[in-house]
């Protein structure tokens, strides 16, 4: 039987405030400090063999930068694809998403924007076989990234079994 995983991870640290070159929230491009942070985010990825199949991106400034940063320790055979609505999506449709991959792919990142990325980490670990065991710090900090495991052998199912929690990227504890 297989299982699958599931990662969620929020873009880097970006800059706050909008100016008269960046006149969007979606083309807010990630800080000196968030590109820092990724070098952390690389080495965990590397130390913890995460490779997934398939990376579902926010079509964001922020999280390209944030996939570009780490795409090289994910691997080489993973499909990526940008999703315009997971930028503003809430925590029923970051679901949607997860729900409706399709089976063949084994383990799925999706590097999304708060409050989606925080809420689906909420929903998915309040109800983990190991919930108790594993502290995850919500509200999601930039950069922060969390892996599920589920033996569901069905995307469309994975909301419905019970997912244990596999590891934790905490970025404060890093930079």
């Amino acid at each position: 039987m297989s299982h699958k995983t599931l990662c969620l991870m929020r873009h880097s640290q970006a800059v706050v405030e909008l100016s008269e070159e960046i006149t969007k929230d979606v083309d807010k491009p990630l800080t000196d400090a968030g590109i820092h942070q990724l070098d952390f985010v690389r080495s965990f990825i590397k130390e913890n063999a995460i490779f997934p199949d398939l990376v579902l991106c926010s079509s964001s400034a922020r999280t390209r930068q944030t996939l570009e940063w780490i795409q090289e320790a994910l691997g080489s055979t993973i499909k990526v694809e940008y999703i315009e609505d997971l930028y503003g999506t809430n925590v029923d449709g970051l679901i949607e998403k997860i729900t409706s991959v399709d089976d063949s792919y084994q383990t799925l990142m999706i590097i999304g924007h708060n409050p989606s990325i925080s809420d689906s980490m909420q929903r998915l670990a309040t109800r983990a076989l190991n919930f108790k065991e594993v502290l995850i710090n919500l509200p999601a900090q930039p950069s922060q990234l969390v892996m599920f495991d589920s033996e569901s052998e069905k995307w469309a199912d994975f909301e419905t079994f019970p997912v244990r929690i596999r590891k934790v990227f905490e970025p404060e504890y890093n930079v």
